[in-house]
């Protein structure tokens, strides 16, 4: 029974959401021009970092930003992320439990993949920052598509595609309200994971964790996760 597990980074795997944040904001005020302090990413159409900086620009400029503007921003939000570590590298510490996660689902019987809202030359960063880089893991990120939803979808195909199979279990596994609501849109089930986990409206009982150090909690959530209430 091929079964998938998969996973955001950004808070779920990675513990970069604070750095993150600024980095972005950062980037979008250096080559958008435009403050973005105080601006709730939850207004915007979908929180993926090119729907948000797509939203951001055509509210102030009226017009979607070109795509030498877009590619300036990835570079730049990049180059900050680059910055930040080298002054604080703790702040892209690993979530616990996280090392070796992958290796210990894959013994367990799960295959995995990674959905981001990120774009995928910052999520790789954060990654590799963390000491969580698997090249044999597929990933779909904010590069592939403009909703968590559909990227979340594009992630199972290409671990499809990777594994030659079709899946008869999936799980996902977030940490923010973004990743609910694209879990309830796609009727997956979800756990869960982090300080906001508990405060997370329509996660079902027993599908919310602190983090992923209690590998047999882990396993015991995977096998009876439900999709979160609509």
């Amino acid at each position: 029974m091929p079964r998938l597990v998969v996973f955001d980074i950004d808070g779920t795997l990675t513990d970069t959401n604070s750095v993150d944040d600024e980095c972005f904001r950062r980037a979008v005020t250096m080559v958008f021009g435009i403050d973005s302090e105080g601006v709730d990413w939850m207004a915007a159409p979908d929180v993926v970092d090119s729907t948000i900086a797509a939203w951001l620009f055509s509210a102030q400029r009226g017009a979607a930003p070109s795509e030498g503007e877009m590619t300036d921003l990835v570079d730049c939000f990049l180059e900050e992320l680059r910055l930040a570590h080298g002054m604080a590298p703790e702040r892209f510490r690993p979530i616990a439990g996280a090392v070796g996660l992958f290796e210990h689902l894959r013994t367990a019987g799960w295959h995995v993949a990674m959905a981001t809202g990120g774009w995928e030359p910052s999520a790789q960063f954060k990654l590799e920052a963390a000491g969580l880089t698997d090249p044999t893991v597929p990933l779909a990120s904010s590069s592939d598509a403009a909703s968590r939803a559909a990227i979340m979808e594009l992630a199972l195909e290409r671990a499809r595609v990777r594994h030659g199979v079709s899946y008869d279990q999936i799980v996902a596994v977030g940490d923010a309200p973004w990743d609910v609501r694209a879990a309830s849109a796609l009727r997956w089930p979800l756990i869960a994971v982090g300080a906001r986990g508990p405060r997370l409206r329509g996660v079902r009982e027993g599908c919310v964790l602190p983090d992923f150090a209690n590998r047999a909690a882990l396993e015991r959530a995977l096998a009876s996760a439900l999709a979160p209430l609509a």
